[in-house]
């Protein structure tokens, strides 16, 4: 049986004018698609790739990483395989490609991962700082909270640093507790107070996001 033919497959090698109107349609395209890009599509691809880049330092395996899709999903288990055995995996933003991407060639598998818009990104950031924020908001917690920089410290202890009741240092460091800002561990009658640090990292990477360049 002889191979399907395609007469057209050379066809822009061979023709100028077919050539002509395809950057044409292109020209026409990306009309459209400009203004999006330009104001925030490489925005959101770029803090797309920097929170995939994040992930995988953070010891995040790439394939937990990207958007499910039902055709990657049914062939996971042996892309797994493969790339365990040494078959390179690349990773690529599809900004003009849905959520997903995959493709798989003789010496390597290319997986791409969704990109957000700009709204949604930012407010994704946003939403993940503005409780730990509005509990810092208060300045006698924001007080404690630097406090609490110096070292793990008792309730009783920062009522007598801050001239506060014991009652009223314990409702502060509830509230920071709620957000996950610090532990409290019990020692006897006493509760020992730390900063999460893990959780005070990530408001700080998402405030930094938000108010950096």
């Amino acid at each position: 049986m002889e191979p399907p033919r395609f007469p057209g497959r050379f066809s822009l090698r061979k023709s100028r004018e077919r050539r002509e109107s395809y950057f044409a349609l292109l020209s026409e395209v990306w009309a459209i698609v400009s203004p999006w890009w330009e104001t925030a599509g490489l925005r959101s691809l770029e803090s797309a790739i920097v929170d995939v880049e994040k992930k995988l330092s953070s010891g995040v395996p790439w394939y937990d990483i990207i958007a499910p899709c039902a055709y990657f999903e049914e062939r996971r288990p042996g892309v797994i395989e493969r790339y365990e055995g040494g078959k390179p995996v690349r990773l690529a933003p599809c900004a003009f490609f849905g959520q997903s991407l995959y493709f798989e060639f003789p010496d390597s598998i290319l997986i791409g991962f969704g990109v957000e818009s700009a709204a949604n990104s930012a407010k994704s950031r946003a939403s993940s700082a503005i409780r730990p924020l509005r509990a810092l908001a208060d300045p006698t917690r924001l007080a404690i909270f630097e406090f609490l920089k110096l070292g793990p410290s008792t309730v009783k202890d920062v009522s007598e640093s801050f001239s506060l009741s014991q009652p009223t240092v314990s409702v502060h460091v509830k509230r920071l507790r709620e957000v996950g800002l610090v532990n409290a561990t019990r020692q006897g009658t006493q509760f020992t107070i730390d900063i999460n640090w893990v959780e005070a990292d990530k408001v700080s990477d998402a405030l930094r996001e938000v108010l950096s360049r």
